[in-house]
């Protein structure tokens, strides 16, 4: 199943759990298993035997968003040279972030960056419609109509609510995300923020991309509770393995920025990244 399918699971999970109001008490999911029995079975033959259709077709449904995502990881990665930062100083764990005005449903003190990365990407995807696919495989759960005139409830949900061990794709995406800006970029590298989302399906990943790798490793030092640390990546078919325990240490210093402000939701943020 694509990565929407899964990230769009997670967070349905996580609503029923915390915001039972959200859901809708009898969806009509005649469209949504169509979907899903196509994407077990009609997708794959059809990529195998129509490509070139495939191919187009997909160009046609999200014209821009490889370019622009490549663009994006471009400024990132800028941005993060100009700072001077390293994986060695890479503080994912202690990242923090705050609203820069006062927002309804948040309470005024700090909370976990990956939550605002979150809040903002899952408002613009879904409840604005920004993208199709969230909307196929969420939408017909949700009250959307309520979510869109109760925006406080979507932020408290966000800020607090939800748990990092039940939503690990979300912060893995975050992770990787900032890690990106930290390697060089290459024509793939936005598609590997696609892959890293599988990562707690597998108990071993083999690649052979030593970048991909570093990342994930990388990503292991702060990752209990999203099904990681307890992963092992191989490079290549040469048998390296790493080790099967992890001292607790973390890395520490900044992460992506000294500040920025969420655009895609609208809402001020400015993210913590003093050293512990």
């Amino acid at each position: 199943m694509p990565e929407a399918f899964l990230e769009a699971e997670d967070l349905r999970s996580e609503i029923q759990r915390a915001r039972p109001r959200w859901m809708v008490p009898a969806p009509n999911l005649r469209y949504w298993w169509k979907l899903r029995s196509d994407w077990q079975q009609g997708t794959w033959r059809r990529a195998r035997s129509r490509t070139g259709w495939m191919a187009s077709t997909i160009d046609e449904r999200m014209p821009d968003d490889l370019g622009r995502a490549r663009s994006q990881a471009t400024a990132s990665r800028a941005r993060a040279r100009e700072l001077g930062q390293t994986i060695a100083t890479l503080n994912l764990d202690q990242a923090t972030a705050w609203y820069l005005e006062k927002v309804p449903g948040w309470d005024g003190q700090k909370f976990e960056a990956w939550r605002a990365e979150g809040e903002a990407r899952w408002w613009k995807d879904l409840i604005v419609a920004a993208s199709p696919a969230m909307v196929e495989w969420l939408g017909p759960w949700l009250d959307l109509g309520y979510i869109r005139t109760h925006r406080s409830e979507w932020v408290t949900f966000w800020t607090r609510e939800v748990q990092r061990e039940r939503l690990p794709r979300e912060w893995i995406r975050w992770a990787r995300t900032e890690l990106r800006a930290l390697k060089k970029v290459t024509p793939g590298t936005p598609v590997d923020n696609q892959i890293a989302t599988y990562l707690p399906d597998f108990d071993t990943f083999v690649t052979a991309d030593r970048g991909f790798v570093q990342c994930v490793e990388a990503l292991r030092l702060c990752s209990l509770g999203t099904g990681l640390n307890n992963r092992r990546t191989c490079r290549g078919c040469s048998g390296r393995r790493p080790p099967q325990s992890h001292s607790p240490k973390r890395v520490s210093a900044i992460v992506s920025g000294r500040s920025r402000r969420a655009g895609r939701s609208g809402l001020g943020l400015t993210f913590d990244h003093r050293p512990f």
